[in-house]
Formats: C-alpha cells, sequence, structure tokens
C-alpha cells in the first residue's frame, strides 16, 4: 500500500511536473529498513542500518540493503528499492551531499548546500523505533536530525533528469537553479 508521503509526491508531480514527464527518469528510490547493530541503544530503541553507517561508521554507501533478507530473526515485507519518477532522498545521501547527522555548529552545511533550508523536512530514511513511537531522519539548517513520524514535516521531492536533458539557464546553485523546458 502507498504510505501517505508518496501519495502527497505523486499528487504533487501530477500537478507540478507532469509537462516534463519525457525529462524525467524513473530511477531508484532506496528506503533502508535493514536493522543497524542488530541491538537495542540504552532507550530500549532498535536502531536501523543509517544509523550505523552515517553517524556510527562514518560510512555512507549508495548500496541499498535487502529488506527480504532475513536477519535478526524477522523478514520485513516493505522497504527496499523502488522504482519511482519522484521520491524523497534518504540520510546517506543526505551525508554524501554535506549534511551532517550531529547538530554542532562546526559539522553543520551552509546555506549554499542546496538542501539547506530553516524548515524542517522529511527524508525517506527510518532512524529508530521503540515500543511506543518511530522516528525518520530529517533536515533543517543544515543538520541531519530525528523526529517522531507523527510530526508534520515538509517533503523535498527529487526527481532525476533522463540522459541527455539540457539545461536552458543556471548553475544548479540554490541562487541560480537550472531550468529546463
Amino acid at each position: 500500500t502507498n504510505s501517505d508521503m508518496k501519495s502527497y509526491l505523486e499528487e504533487w508531480y501530477s500537478s507540478n511536473l507532469r509537462t516534463f514527464d519525457s525529462k524525467i527518469a524513473i530511477t531508484t528510490f532506496c528506503n533502508d529498513v535493514s536493522y543497524g547493530s542488530g541491538e537495542e541503544d540504552s532507550s530500549n530503541s532498535l536502531l536501523y542500518g543509517s544509523i550505523d553507517r552515517v553517524y556510527t561508521n562514518h560510512k555512507p554507501s549508495l548500496e541499498c540493503p535487502d529488506p527480504y533478507k532475513k536477519d535478526n530473526s524477522e523478514l520485513r515485507t516493505y522497504g527496499g528499492v523502488y522504482k519511482l519518477k519522484i521520491g524523497l532522498i534518504n540520510t546517506d545521501e543526505m551525508n554524501m551531499a554535506g549534511i551532517n547527522y550531529t547538530n554542532s555548529s562546526s559539522t553543520n552545511a551552509t546555506t549554499e548546500n542546496y538542501l539547506y533550508h530553516t524548515y524542517y523536512w522529511w527524508n525517506l530514511s527510518p532512524n529508530y523505533a521503540n515500543s511506543s513511537d518511530a522516528y525518520v531522519m530529517q533536515g533543517f539548517s543544515g543538520y541531519r536530525l530525528s523526529n517522531n513520524v507523527t510530526s508534520g514535516y515538509d517533503l523535498l521531492p527529487v526527481v532525476n533528469l533522463r540522459a541527455g536533458t539540457q539545461s536552458t539557464s543556471g548553475d544548479g546553485t540554490s541562487s541560480s537553479p537550472l531550468k529546463i523546458n
């Protein structure tokens, strides 16, 4: 079944980008639901794989773990790779783009980073879950944070252009975004 976020993104795409459909590629988006160390942390929360890779081990990856592979005695029938025209960025990609996990002012991205926004927004990666709550990663002012999924925040859609698509202007920065016809 579709999540509320996926339904919203697809409706937004249909309303705002359908005229550019021939220039937008169907690509893969990774919803990594693999477990991290398989251990619960001190608050009895189960950590997901992106936390181990990005925060603990500082080794983000563009490989998407197989959620159907049995680990920790639980077979998950959700998550994995989705082939779509529109999606969300994940934690590993955020890290590679310069958005860091901690709230330390020495590690946040600059305002020139295209992911820098002064409002909270969701990404695609689950962070952790406990007996009462589930948390997903999000971005805010150059940081990567975590918040309860019951919180309402913005989405920053991601699309990928087909090979050979040319821009008519712009250099890809936030002050001069690429424009296509």
